[in-house]
């Protein structure tokens, strides 16, 4: 994926690339990107196609889950998954290979008619905010989306060149499967477990905080399924000022363990959009004391904010 036509929005640092991966772009503001009360909910099937609806339809219900990239998209990114919802909404989740994610919400709208399909990305209720691109499905089942050298200033692109998405479920939730997780857990390490599960509760923070616009302040907020304390570890959520952030800590239980600790952040740069970003750092010894947080990073400069895991703790992939 060729982010070259991005270079006026995009920056240089691992972190800089999440968000403009993203967002895309550097339009508008977190407040107009995500939250039911700010973004307006427009309908999967472009006004032009409305007519032929019944066609766009299976369309529509093919597009409808999560897709993931095939490979990297850049060095400084690990994975991308695109997930689109039956109500037109676009979520955008990226994980970093130096262990941060971002994770953003835009809305879509297709139109079926035209070979490639359109797909127009909403960042804003001003319908002038829109990138106009195109999407078409494989023989295979796969998904081409062109997303390199597309902003709002440029016309529709006319062919493809980026690799495609394959589908990983026909779930459009970016909530974490704790079944899953358990399966994964299961018989391994009983560390494994407190990295999981404290991953899985960042993410699950992230989809709440889409949902709601506000972090959840108690485990059960996220599921029901959420323990709060195994015989390995005990979890918790630290709530930030303001709603500005959040944390998670898995704390061990027994000795021997490491400890787990993780965060999301409202942020933003004088660059760049609101986004959320989050990570998962690990104390570098095994302890059963409390973590200290991630710190949110920012300066004077314009730059985009990072997050540092604590002196004593160090950031692991997701």
């Amino acid at each position: 994926m060729d982010l070259t036509g991005l270079k006026q929005h995009c920056f240089e640092t691992s972190t800089k690339v999440l968000v403009a991966l993203a967002l895309l772009i550097g339009a508008g503001s977190w407040e107009t990107l995500v939250g039911e009360e700010h973004l307006t909910t427009f309908p999967a099937v472009a006004e032009d196609a409305q007519s032929a609806s019944k066609e766009a339809d299976p369309v529509i219900q093919k597009l409808i889950g999560r897709w993931q990239t095939i490979r990297p998209p850049a060095t400084e990114v690990s994975n991308v998954i695109f997930a689109f919802t039956p109500q037109g909404r676009l979520l955008v989740l990226i994980a970093g290979a130096s262990g941060e994610m971002a994770v953003t919400s835009m809305g879509y709208q297709v139109n079926s008619k035209p070979q490639p399909m359109h797909l127009d990305l909403i960042l804003s209720n001003r319908r002038q905010d829109q990138i106009k691109t195109i999407l078409d499905f494989t023989e295979e089942g796969l998904l081409r989306l062109q997303l390199s050298d597309i902003n709002p200033a440029t016309p529709r692109p006319s062919a493809f060149s980026d690799p495609p998405l394959r589908k990983i479920s026909n779930s459009p939730t970016i909530q974490p499967d704790l079944k899953e997780i358990a399966q994964k857990v299961k018989g391994k390490r009983k560390e494994v477990e407190g990295r999981l599960y404290v991953s899985s509760l960042i993410q699950a923070e992230l989809a709440y905080y889409l949902e709601n616009s506000q972090y959840a302040s108690a485990i059960n907020q996220l599921g029901s399924e959420f323990q709060q304390e195994t015989e390995n570890y005990r979890y918790e959520i630290v709530s930030g000022e303001k709603n500005q952030w959040v944390g998670v800590r898995g704390i061990a239980k027994r000795l021997g363990l490491r400890s787990f600790v993780g965060a999301v952040f409202t942020a933003t740069g004088k660059e760049g959009p609101f986004t959320l970003m989050a990570t998962v750092c690990q104390t570098k010894e095994p302890t059963r004391l409390p973590p200290r947080l991630p710190d949110l990073i920012t300066n004077e400069s314009g730059a985009q904010p990072r997050i540092r895991c604590s002196q004593d703790t160090q950031p692991i992939p997701y």
